[in-house]
């Protein structure tokens, strides 16, 4: 589920087996903090946790050098582009069915995500079937 639930667990298996859960330790947790400003990843492995600390360690730097290599022009937003236009649009139009029709905020999220698919799945799906027509 999510983190709530683990913790809530945890709690719960923490209380019978008679231990108190403690607080987080505000001092380590500055550290902790200053060292993952430094160094991506670094906070992870002071609290222990290295797995999602070595994987910080890794993929941010990579991915830094990566956006440097392609000088930052992979996907560059022109909105005089139609499609960047009207993917905008579609987004917009999702965005207000979905926070008029549901009212709790993972449902919105879910149909708004399910809105934007559908257009543009039949933008792709028209643009296919009219591509060897010419305008």
């Amino acid at each position: 589920m999510g983190r709530k639930s683990r913790d809530s667990r945890r709690t719960r298996v923490a209380a019978e087996a008679g231990h108190t859960p403690s607080a987080p330790d505000s001092g380590r947790a500055l550290v902790a903090m200053a060292l993952a400003w430094a160094i991506p990843g670094a906070g992870h492995l002071w609290l222990g946790r290295r797995q999602k600390g070595v994987v910080f360690l890794l993929a941010l730097p990579v991915m830094f050098a990566l956006g440097l290599w392609l000088e930052g022009a992979l996907a560059p937003f022109d909105p005089t582009q139609p499609l960047v236009f009207l993917a905008g649009f579609a987004a917009l139009v999702s965005l207000v069915f979905a926070v008029l029709l549901k009212d709790e905020p993972a449902e919105q999220v879910r149909l708004g995500g399910l809105l934007f698919g559908a257009f543009v799945g039949t933008g792709v799906v028209l643009g296919w079937i009219l591509f060897p027509f010419p305008l």
